[in-house]
């Protein structure tokens, strides 16, 4: 494409889209989104001599046909922090919404935080609130599933989040105050560096409710550790730390029969729940299976 000057943009034709580049003081295409319209077909670059400082939309007439591209404002990087896994975990600002990633894939988004909402929705909807109420939440995340639950609920129940990664309750604290960290400093809130299923395994029939939103789901991404939960004695683990008529709620990239199967084994009552990533949606990306816990034994195995 050659190197353009410190004075100019580039609009890249191809197909049916065009892409805007600027490279002053080497900054490159990835540091701006793509803004695209286009009438039809092009095939030429054409660079556009600009100010310093060139408004946000650029009109160019080409061959009878308008291109407009907009320069986006970009994605920042505020945080990042190595993991057990070896992998980099990353916080990301972009125009008032925020995301973390794990090597570049992106695992969360602030606007798409739907099956996040819908998760505490479900965990808390049947939990009476004339005995105060124990809740654990295994991932803190972006906070959205935190949120919904203290919706649902209020001060009458006490809230306990194991998070895994240190760095994730700092930047709720901090970047993510205004987002949901406020939330942390809240009476009745217990926010805490541990590993759910740790905390899961010392329970006795502890919590009301275990809403499970850590990882990828069943197929682990952040901890390879966080396949045992998932599994026939995590699941086990998981029954023996409910109350009788207590519910566990699991988020889920997408169906899994076998582990819904587990869930069967384990004692639960399954329902699996489609969810959409944003509430605009028109369809459903993940699966949340909710599992309540039979007033009977089940199949909990008391050595466990």
């Amino acid at each position: 494409m050659g190197r353009e000057g410190r004075d100019e943009l580039r609009l890249v034709f191809s197909g049916r889209g065009c892409l805007l580049f600027r490279s002053p003081d080497g900054a490159g295409p990835s540091q701006f989104d793509i803004g695209i319209y286009c009438g039809l077909p092009f095939s030429p670059s054409l660079p556009i001599p600009v100010s310093q400082n060139p408004p946000p939309e650029l009109v160019c007439q080409f061959t009878g046909f308008v291109a407009v591209c907009v320069l986006m404002k970009p994605k920042i990087k505020l945080a990042e922090s190595k993991i057990a896994s070896g992998g980099t975990m990353a916080l990301y600002s972009h125009d008032g919404s925020f995301s973390m990633s794990i090597d570049g894939q992106e695992l969360m988004h602030s606007e798409a935080c739907a099956s996040e909402r819908l998760m505490g929705t479900l965990g808390v909807e049947k939990i009476e609130l004339d005995v105060r109420p124990r809740i654990l939440i295994g991932g803190l995340g972006l906070g959205f599933t935190l949120r919904s639950v203290v919706d649902a609920v209020g001060p009458e129940a006490d809230i306990d989040v194991a998070e895994l990664v240190p760095e994730v309750i700092e930047w709720n604290r901090t970047y993510l105050k205004d987002l949901n960290g406020e939330l942390l400093d809240r009476e009745g809130i217990d926010v805490f560096v541990e590993d759910v299923s740790e905390v899961i395994r010392k329970a006795k029939a502890d919590f009301d409710t275990i809403i499970v939103d850590v990882d990828n789901g069943p197929v682990a991404m952040v901890a390879a550790s966080n396949v045992s939960l998932y599994s026939n004695t995590g699941l086990k683990r998981v029954w023996g730390a409910l109350k009788k008529g207590g519910r566990a709620v699991f988020w889920s990239a997408k169906q899994d029969q076998a582990f819904e199967q587990r869930l069967k084994r384990a004692g639960f009552k399954v329902q699996a729940i489609p969810a959409k990533v944003h509430a605009r949606a028109k369809r459903a990306a993940y699966m949340l299976y909710v599992a309540d816990r039979s007033l009977g034994l089940g199949h909990q195995d008391e050595q466990l």
